[in-house]
């Protein structure tokens, strides 16, 4: 049958002599452009204003404007959780409007596919022999409707992520090293454990840095680390 090319709109790109294997999505962002009509606008250098201030006021969308917003979102949410980690954390912002999505959430989620227009080349290219290293990190209070923060974590194998996720943390955080502590706690098992069953190794100290900063041990587990410094796989 020989070496497999495509899985589900993924393209499976190898290089033996570089020692590489890229997974894009290329073909798939192109005709998800097209098929929303953005096909001749111009590509973003953001997947988000950095200014931008999602909430659930303002102009609700209706008809088929509000009908497409969930199938655009599904598309998206394909990409980030395949072969685009860098805009898993936009697309679950705009994701949790699915039910009342306004003007203004419909123009981020355009300006998403204007972003992934311009950057449908971009796709994940493991190398040989580099380490498992893992990030977390957390925003505060950065819904403005519930007040909740935002966590995430990704973990890195042969130089490229093989687990990320972005979501909104599950209590409400009254200051940000509360915030970064809850995230620790949730995120750094899953990405320590979904990263090493990937790379049939065991992360030193069982998990993976927060803020790309070295995880504390002990009784100082619960302190803000101050070393910025990414954990490694032995």
């Amino acid at each position: 049958m020989g070496e497999p090319e495509w899985f589900l709109g993924i393209h499976i790109i190898r290089d033996r002599a570089a020692g590489t294997i890229t997974l894009s999505q290329r073909q798939c962002a192109t005709t998800v452009v097209e098929r929303y009509g953005m096909g001749d606008d111009n590509p973003t250098m953001l997947s988000m204003p950095v200014s931008s201030r999602l909430q659930r006021e303002g102009t609700a969308l209706e008809g088929a404007n509000k009908a497409a917003y969930p199938d655009m979102i599904g598309a998206l949410l394909y990409f980030a959780t395949s072969t685009r980690p860098d805009i898993a954390y936009t697309v679950a912002r705009l994701a949790r409007y699915t039910a009342a999505p306004t003007e203004a959430h419909r123009a981020l989620l355009k300006g998403v596919l204007r972003y992934v227009k311009g950057t449908q080349n971009w796709g994940l290219t493991y190398r040989r022999d580099a380490s498992l290293t893992g990030y977390t990190d957390a925003d505060f209070a950065g819904d403005l409707d519930t007040r909740r923060s935002t966590a995430g974590f990704v973990s890195t194998l042969n130089g490229a992520a093989v687990a990320w996720a972005s979501k909104a943390q599950a209590t409400v955080a009254a200051f940000t090293t509360e915030a970064r502590v809850y995230c620790r706690r949730t995120w750094r098992a899953r990405g320590a454990v979904t990263g090493a069953a990937a790379a049939g190794r065991r992360c030193a100290g069982g998990g993976v840095g927060t803020d790309v900063r070295r995880q504390p041990s002990g009784a100082d587990a619960d302190q803000e680390p101050d070393e910025r410094q990414p954990v490694q796989a032995h």
